[in-house]
């Protein structure tokens, strides 16, 4: 078994944000069995964004309730 990564993204940023990074992040994500994508930014943005890949598993996202401005994009998230 494989070791999981752990992969933070600035959803808010660069010049295509946040449609680019919430697509590959959504992609990897797919691909990848042993991936968690992090995307911090605003949450109502980032979630806007996902609402357009309808088959993403919705069930492996978790919002952090204490951080209102992270927002967490993977598989199985659990803190350590």
């Amino acid at each position: 078994m494989s070791e999981m990564v752990k992969v933070v993204v600035d959803a808010m940023g660069g010049d295509n944000a946040p449609v680019e990074p919430v697509k590959a992040a959504v992609e990897a994500v797919k691909e990848k069995q042993n991936i968690q994508v992090i995307l911090t930014g605003q949450e109502d943005v980032i979630q806007a964004e996902l609402q357009k890949y309808p088959d993403y598993p919705k069930g492996k996202m978790a919002s952090r309730t204490d951080d209102p401005c992270t927002f967490f994009v993977g598989r199985s998230f659990t803190e350590t």
